[in-house]
């Protein structure tokens, strides 16, 4: 049986989207996220996070600073989980940066879908098998241009409820 995966976009979904977030402190979890990954890894799901964090380019932050926020919320899932995401990707690229070898274009930054087809091809999953959820339109357009399925997520919505509504609708599976 092929695995079935979740693209998740981090700011916004996963967090509140403050805008160039690049350490634990300035990270406001999304309430039940922590209770739709348990459920995502009790039913099998591989999970990606794909981000665009062009404030590397911009100057704002390091790519360290996006490694270790990203392991640091990874220790905090697990604790409060007993899962991790499997995969944190992110774009450090924006074509209007001031920092020269990330001023540039890529096919990794959203609404492109290089992030997601790394990821694909890397776990050899099947489209079929994917699903995005994104708060902003960028998101819906790399869904497409992946050539998966995607969602957008409003931040005042139940992400729990609503992506548990989409995954069970989408693929065959019994929800614990």
């Amino acid at each position: 049986m092929s695995k079935k995966c979740v693209f998740l976009d981090r700011d916004g979904i996963l967090n509140k989207d403050k805008g160039y977030v690049f350490n634990l402190s300035k990270i406001i979890w999304r309430r039940n996220i922590f209770k739709l990954i348990e459920f995502l890894k009790k039913n099998k799901f591989l999970i990606c996070v794909v981000t665009n964090q062009s404030g590397i380019a911009r100057g704002l932050f390091k790519n360290s600073d996006v490694i270790k926020l990203h392991k640091e919320m990874n220790y905090i899932i697990k604790k409060k989980t007993s899962f991790k995401i499997d995969k944190f990707y992110y774009c450090p690229f924006y074509e209007k940066g001031v920092i020269k070898k990330y001023s540039k274009k890529s096919i990794l930054r959203k609404p492109h879908p290089g992030m997601v087809i790394k990821y694909i091809k890397k776990k050899k999953l099947k489209k079929k098998n994917c699903i995005m959820f994104g708060d902003r339109e960028i998101d819906l357009i790399c869904a497409k241009n992946a050539g998966i399925q995607g969602y957008k997520v409003k931040y005042n919505m139940d992400i729990f409820k609503f992506v548990k509504t989409k995954i069970l609708k989408n693929f065959k599976f019994k929800a614990y």
